[in-house]
């Protein structure tokens, strides 16, 4: 499943006057309205014993500041899915700073 699917990042940037943050905010926002039908129908495509990555943007502020990822989080946990989460780093930025 892809969000592009969705939703465009650039169209909302273009359509709305909207900067990437303030977009990626928007798309996020969107996909929550949209999430429960989409993800059952994605869901209903694996095993109990298959792993699924979701990968993020890599903005911060949509994980610490926006509720969107954590409504998501939760309804995967309603679904009795286990949830882990894996932060990547540049360490040539951790190094350098």
């Amino acid at each position: 499943m892809d969000i592009k699917e969705i939703i465009s990042l650039d169209e909302v940037m273009e359509e709305r006057k909207l900067g990437p943050n303030g977009a990626l905010i928007y798309c996020m926002e969107h996909l929550k309205e949209s999430l429960d039908d989409r993800l059952k129908e994605e869901l209903d495509n694996f095993t109990d014993d298959d792993y699924i990555v979701f990968d993020c943007p890599g903005q911060i502020e949509l994980f610490t500041y926006v509720p969107v990822f954590k409504n998501f989080v939760e309804q995967l946990k309603r679904k009795n899915i286990n949830v882990y989460v894996v932060c990547l780093l540049d360490s040539q930025m951790l190094l350098s700073s």
